[in-house]
């Protein structure tokens, strides 16, 4: 009897803390293996690549940059993608479509966010927002050359009065 095990491995092993190059861990390793009437097919390449589609949260990649998602395979002592194509990465739907070419131990890695990185434009509103405090009373009723000079500095309590507070329509 020929099969395969699949093995999600909850609890990131030793060599997931050295990700290849510059990349960082993604929060999903599995275990795939391929028996033979219940022996262990150590290093032994399919006939044929395996299509694996893998459906994902995007919260489980944190921080990392979803579109530089990949996986990689453990060898005993790198990680590698040889045997390991990506045929489709839907960023929408979060479904990853690769060929693997023999069974091994797997990991999801990404790329952090560079500081150069664009930020999301914000967005577009018909109005301008200028923060700050708007006395209604004193603007409103004044002629434009008395706006013009300035006035004499009100105590605190009577700023406190003519403060405009739109949210309040005081």
């Amino acid at each position: 009897m020929l099969f395969l095990s699949y093995t999600p491995i909850l609890t990131p092993t030793a060599p997931t803390a050295h990700p290849p190059g510059q990349l960082k861990f993604g929060h999903f390793e599995f275990d795939l293996r391929l028996f033979l009437n219940d022996v262990e097919q150590i290093n032994y390449p399919f006939a044929a690549p395996l299509t694996l589609t893998i459906a994902y949260s995007q919260a489980l990649l944190s921080n990392l940059k979803e579109e530089t998602l990949v996986l990689d395979a453990w060898d005993g002592t790198d990680w590698n993608r040889d045997g390991i194509q990506i045929i489709t990465h839907d960023l929408v739907h979060h479904v990853l479509v690769v060929t693997i070419a023999h069974p091994a131990k797997f990991a999801f890695f990404a790329e952090l966010p560079t500081d150069i990185d664009p930020e999301p434009e914000p967005d577009a509103t018909d109005h301008l927002y200028l923060p700050g405090l708007y006395s209604e009373a004193g603007t409103r009723d004044r002629a434009p050359a008395e706006a013009a000079e300035p006035a004499a500095a009100p105590s605190p309590f009577v700023a406190l009065e003519q403060i405009f507070l739109p949210a309040m329509k005081r």
